[in-house]
């Protein structure tokens, strides 16, 4: 079995194609439009990381809940409030 290496840099993180299209999309667009791309952003990459420290997978899950809980309170995209 092969032993998967673990980076030292937080920023190192393995991303599928359409989630680095959905990244560069988000670094364009308006304030208004990044909550909604955000929260897809982090849904996708909870979907594709194989993750090894559950902490981070319940901690960017949480991220998710918060968003989606912000989301219905103000009834339109969330920016970056957290």
């Amino acid at each position: 079995m092969r032993k998967k290496q673990r980076s030292d840099n937080l920023f190192s993180f393995r991303m599928s194609p359409a989630t680095v299209r959905l990244f560069k999309a988000y670094c364009h667009l308006s304030g208004e439009m990044q909550g909604e791309l955000l929260e897809r952003l982090i849904k996708n990459y909870i979907k594709e990381m194989e993750w090894e420290d559950p902490n981070l997978k319940e901690a960017l899950a949480a991220s998710v809940k918060y968003l989606e809980m912000v989301a219905k309170r103000k009834k339109k995209p969330v920016k970056n409030d957290w």
